[in-house]
C-alpha cells in the first residue's frame, strides 16, 4: 500500500479519534497479534489479512508518532543491510 492511500486513511482516523488516535491504533494492533496467533495456530488462512492489516496500523501508529518518509528510509536500510548478514 502507498503512503498517499495510509495519509488517507491516517486523515480519516485522526479527524475521528483526535487526540485519543495513539490509544485506538495501540488497541488495534494489540487486538491483532492476537487474532493472528489464533487464527494461525486454528490454521485459519484468514491469518495473512490479519497481518497486512497489523502492517497497515503500525504504518498508521508511525505517523501518530510524526515519522516520516526519512524515518521509513532509515529503517528500510536497517532492515537490508540485517537481511545481507
Amino acid at each position: 500500500m502507498d503512503n498517499e492511500k495510509v495519509g488517507e486513511i491516517f486523515k480519516l482516523n485522526k479527524d475521528r479519534f483526535g487526540p485519543e488516535l495513539y490509544d485506538f491504533l495501540d488497541e488495534q494492533i494489540q487486538k491483532h497479534i492476537l487474532e493472528i496467533f489464533d487464527r494461525k495456530s486454528n490454521n485459519d488462512p484468514h491469518y495473512v489479512n490479519e497481518i497486512a492489516d497489523l502492517a497497515i496500523l503500525a504504518k498508521l501508529l508511525a505517523l501518530c508518532e510524526g515519522a516520516d518518509d526519512s524515518v521509513f528510509e532509515e529503517r528500510y536500510k536497517k532492515f537490508k543491510d540485517k537481511a545481507k548478514d
